[in-house]
């Protein structure tokens, strides 16, 4: 009985332990490509907490900045799990991360020997749901008496498989997509935000000249 709960135990050490390299190897990718931000751009990018810890909402101060000519880019990281994983916001406060399980699979009639099978929507349930509870970014003090023009940006990484929201009008929800704002903050996987701030900073370029 003891070899079978040991076993059982390094099964799930083990999975985790996969589970936090994956993680982990995202986080470092993203970080990269932030990175090349100050080579390519002469970026200043600044992380002000340390990038591989676990999600954060509850602080007013951003997980980092970008400063491209006289933008900062207030960036708050937010893992999205996996590509199973939904991110719902249901207010400016308050989001949840969470997945959805079948009770019953539909199988498709038109790919029967692909195995390819659908969730039946009526028949699914939440499962490991997580509750942040958000604080409006505010500039760091460093960059409070400079001129500069400010986006706040919640950035995904992991990105979860879809992203929606409560309108503020409260008459519906809405599924965001890259680059929509979202109460104030717009959303970004890494890749995107890298490409957002380059052709924001070419634009710049073009109006200074």
């Amino acid at each position: 009985m003891v070899d079978v709960i040991n076993l059982i135990l390094l099964i799930v050490a083990l999975i985790l332990i996969v589970r936090f390299i994956l993680w982990s190897r995202k986080r470092i990718v993203m970080i990269i490509r932030l990175k090349s931000l100050q080579r390519e751009l002469g970026a200043e990018v600044k992380f002000l907490r340390f990038p591989l810890l676990p999600t954060r909402t509850s602080s007013q101060k951003p997980d980092l900045y970008v400063k491209i000519l006289n933008t900062v880019y207030l960036i708050r990281l937010y893992s999205g799990g996996n590509k199973h994983h939904m991110v719902h916001f249901s207010s400016e406060r308050f989001s949840v991360r969470y997945m959805k399980m079948a009770m019953r699979m539909l199988t498709s009639s038109k790919r029967r020997a692909t195995g390819l099978a659908y969730v039946e929507s009526g028949k699914a349930f939440t499962v490991s749901s997580k509750v942040f509870v958000s604080r409006p970014l505010e500039l760091p003090d460093k960059l409070a008496t400079e001129d500069v023009k400010v986006e706040k940006i919640l950035l995904f990484n992991p990105a979860p498989h879809a992203v929606s929201y409560v309108l503020p009008e409260k008459t519906g929800i809405k599924v965001a997509l890259t680059g929509d704002e979202v109460f104030g903050m717009k959303i970004y996987t890494g890749s995107s935000f890298v490409e957002y701030a380059k052709r924001q900073a070419r634009e710049g370029d073009k109006t200074n000249n």
